[in-house]
């Protein structure tokens, strides 16, 4: 995803926002630290700072998103497992493989990287279990069986961000039994130490995990269903955290929070989905560990909220999941934070969790909930300007809950170019032999991705022999007392699969040697 907007990635807010839209997302992100847009103006349009790999600056087609993200996966309740559904390249997904969760009743699911081999494993909260498990990605597009972790009671959300700056994804995790979050560091090898119990307000509901007070230290925002607000946790920066003594009043029965830039201030922001009261509320940072909070109504019941750019035009706008209307409601930004009239597209029935991707690679985010009681997953695909086309919803047979994206590979390597080989020519005597170092007829051969070439094969000699002589060498032998032109192919190969036969041109030049010499016969006079 690429994000032109203004100071976007600026500091470790920025920093911090763009990382956990990343996760969010499941998807590669970049974006600017500095003005962007009319040079004129002071701006230029670089987009400096990224999280994961930004191949081209402009969308990908389908064969290529297909490699960047090439799955989704949901978390069962029903059956206590994940599914694992890979993009088919056109909108679409190829049939499911399932997995056992090491706990039960899986919620919510993220993705990360969390043994630094550069690949995405999955972690699900098991509520029931009181516990997450993590699978790890075995690097052949299969995984380890999940480990198993304890939390505080009842894990309903969890988030991975680096909160003790060693630069590995902790995860942290809202406890609604238990009205705390619980941090789980990350071991280094591939897991977690025990978890730290931060006590949080009553029946914790949503989390975000930023920097609100711009001290480069991450923080946690809770969202309390029965205080009806949203309480900060200060980060020191350790994997330690303050009392959640300060709080922000929002509606009435939240269900869900995300969290992000939402005005281009560079400080987080966050938006929560309000159940009972049927609206979102948006609490604008300050960069001081403060908000301003508006509300914003939907007519509807909203489940989950989401963020993304969905009309392209450098800023996120809030996708809510409307329980009780079917519906995916949309709420455009204006670009200072405040938000347009609400819009509705249907998507299946009870929508619950929702998640915005680009699942076609058109490089439009599209929409895809989670629809618990009617075993399927809607999708929405968005044309880029806020408007989305319905699909057929996906069969998502055991009580589908959380909602994730990544790429779990084995991811099919670029496609080789190959070789290019150049013609040769030489000159040599009739009846002589001509020796060639085959790093000299490589000289003029090129491999546009740089592999390094082999001459493999030597062919097609006309007038003449041709060999390898094992050293390094080729041979050229003319036919004996022939002279004129003669020609053999070589064929290299760049090692990838790659190959390409060229022809070596080869004059031979008359020797002409002088009658005997006769010697002169003297006679006597």
């Amino acid at each position: 995803i690429l994000l032109f907007g203004c100071d976007v990635a600026q500091g470790a807010v920025g920093l911090s926002f763009i990382s956990q839209f990343s996760q969010a997302t499941g998807a590669d992100v970049a974006a600017s630290n500095d003005l962007t847009g009319n040079a004129d103006l002071g701006g230029d349009w670089d987009l400096e700072v990224a999280v994961g790999s930004i191949e081209a600056s402009m969308a990908l087609d389908a064969q290529g998103f297909e490699g960047l993200l090439n799955s989704l996966v949901v978390a069962n309740q029903g059956n206590n497992s994940i599914s694992i559904y890979t993009l088919n390249g056109s909108g679409g997904f190829n049939a499911p493989s399932t997995l056992a969760v090491a706990g039960t009743a899986p919620s919510t699911v993220v993705v990360g990287d969390i043994n630094s081999d550069g690949l995405d494993d999955i972690l699900t909260t098991d509520e029931t279990s009181d516990s997450i498990s993590l699978f790890i990605n075995d690097g052949a597009g299969g995984f380890l069986a999940p480990q198993s972790f304890a939390t505080a009671n009842t894990p309903v959300e969890i988030a991975l961000a680096d909160v003790n700056n060693d630069a590995q994804l902790d995860a942290i995790v809202l406890a609604n039994g238990a009205n705390s979050f619980s941090v789980l560091l990350n071991n280094g090898v591939g897991g977690f130490n025990a978890a730290q119990n931060f006590a949080v307000g009553s029946i914790p509901v949503g989390i975000g995990v930023v920097d609100v007070n711009n001290d480069g230290n991450l923080d946690v925002l809770s969202a309390n269903l029965a205080n009806q607000n949203v309480s900060v946790s200060f980060g020191d920066g350790t994997g330690n955290f303050s009392a959640a003594t300060t709080t922000f009043g929002i509606g009435n029965r939240a269900l869900d929070m995300a969290v992000g830039d939402l005005n281009g201030d560079g400080f987080a922001d966050f938006v929560t989905a309000n159940a009972q009261s049927r609206d979102v509320s948006v609490g604008l940072g300050n960069g001081a560990g403060g908000f301003i909070v508006s509300r914003y109504g939907l007519n509807a019941r909203p489940d989950g909220v989401a963020l993304g750019d969905v009309d392209g035009d450098g800023d996120l706008d809030i996708a809510t999941s409307n329980y009780n209307n079917d519906t995916l409601g949309l709420l455009l930004n204006n670009g200072n934070g405040t938000f347009g009239a609400p819009r509705a597209f249907a998507i299946g029935s009870r929508p619950e969790e929702v998640l915005l991707a680009d699942i076609n690679g058109d490089g439009n985010l599209d929409a895809i909930t989670s629809n618990t009681t009617a075993s399927s997953l809607g999708i929405l695909l968005g044309d880029g300007n806020g408007n989305f086309a319905a699909q057929p919803s996906l069969a998502a047979p055991f009580a589908p809950a959380g909602l994730a994206f990544g790429n779990f590979g084995p991811t099919a390597p670029p496609p080789n170019t190959a070789p290019v080989a150049t013609t040769d020519a030489l000159t040599m005597d009739e009846n002589t032999v001509s020796t060639i170092a085959i790093a000299d007829l490589l000289i003029n051969d090129t491999d546009a991705d740089g592999d390094p070439l082999t001459l493999t094969a030597v062919s097609n000699p006309v007038n003449g022999t041709v060999e390898l002589d094992g050293n390094g060498n080729v041979v050229f032998t003319p036919t004996p007392d022939f002279f004129g032109d003669a020609s053999f192919d070589y064929t290299i190969s760049d090692g990838n699969g790659g190959e390409a036969t060229t022809t070596v041109t080869v004059t031979v030049n008359e020797v002409i040697v002088p009658p005997p010499n006769t010697a002169p016969v003297a006679t006597t006079d």
